[in-house]
């Protein structure tokens, strides 16, 4: 009787203990998930020769000194019920001080309203704010699109056009002349259907090219490269049929490379997408 007791006695122990490590990690999964509206990491934001930290906790911008352990400045920009959409930082004005674009929305919604730049000298300030309400905006970035050295503000729409009237995604190209933008290309669409698109210089021309995923006919999809011809875009290079195409990401180490998360004969799988004036070439890489 006396070693059933003891055995029952050290299943319980082991049973409270597991209680406690599931409380605790469910208490750490309810703190992760409370955060994940915010930025996801710290970036980095340089201006003049100095470097900071950038973050936005509880709706603040916040510069920080590369450790953390120095606020310099703080901002709200966040409100209640928002939502950080898309941002990027860019040296829009090639003056060797980033920009800080964001496109914000309510937080009930995949897409955004507002889009917002801020930049930092002596003091976090908002250099630009215009609202593309109705225009579901969902995703900024910068490119270089015609090699002229100055940067482009390459913002996506989910709309209507005049010439296409259903509801798509749309990459909409402005200028920036310091103060404001100007409308540089709004075609009212790509050659295909696409979900995301980033912008890289493949062919190493000077050039930024536009790199698209694209849904095809029978619902398989390519990445498509786009090159910029003065008044709109057209195909460079598309890349083969795979059955779904997840992530498009830029290569951290070569400038003719994009890397790719996709699906093939029922497998995903990371896949490097290297430019050749014949198409893409492909390679594996074990992990992004």
């Amino acid at each position: 009787m006396k070693e059933h007791s003891v055995f029952f006695k050290r299943i319980l122990v082991i049973s409270i203990a597991l209680v406690s490590i599931t409380l605790v990690i469910g208490l750490k999964s309810k703190v992760i998930n409370e955060v994940s509206n915010e930025l996801e990491q710290a970036l980095i934001l340089r201006v003049d020769a100095k470097e900071y930290a950038l973050t936005c906790l509880a709706g603040n911008l916040q510069v920080a000194s590369l450790d953390g352990k120095t606020v310099v400045d703080s901002m709200k920009v966040i409100m209640k019920n928002e939502k950080i959409v898309s941002y990027c930082i860019s040296d829009l004005n090639n003056d060797s001080t980033d920009e800080i674009l964001m496109i914000i929305g309510c937080n009930t919604s995949e897409f955004g309203r507002d889009f917002v730049v801020y930049s930092y000298d002596d003091g976090l300030h908002k250099v630009y704010d215009k609202s593309f309400e109705g225009m579901n905006p969902w995703k900024v970035q910068t490119s270089d699109v015609d090699g002229d050295g100055q940067l482009e503000i390459s913002i996506a729409m989910y709309k209507k056009t005049k010439f296409h009237p259903i509801m798509a995604k749309r990459p909409f190209i402005y200028d920036w002349n310091d103060t404001s933008i100007f409308p540089k290309w709004r075609g009212s669409r790509l050659s295909k259907p696409f979900d995301d698109y980033i912008f890289q210089d493949i062919d190493q021309d000077g050039s930024d090219e536009l790199l698209a995923i694209e849904l095809l006919s029978n619902g398989n999809k390519v990445i498509s490269a786009y090159q910029w011809k003065g008044f709109g875009f057209e195909v460079l290079i598309e890349s083969n049929e795979y059955e779904d195409i997840f992530t498009i990401n830029k290569s951290a180490h070569f400038r003719d490379q994009i890397n790719v998360y996709l699906q093939e004969n029922s497998k995903s799988k990371w896949l490097a997408l290297k430019y050749d004036v014949t198409g893409f070439l492909e390679q594996a890489i074990v992990e992004q």
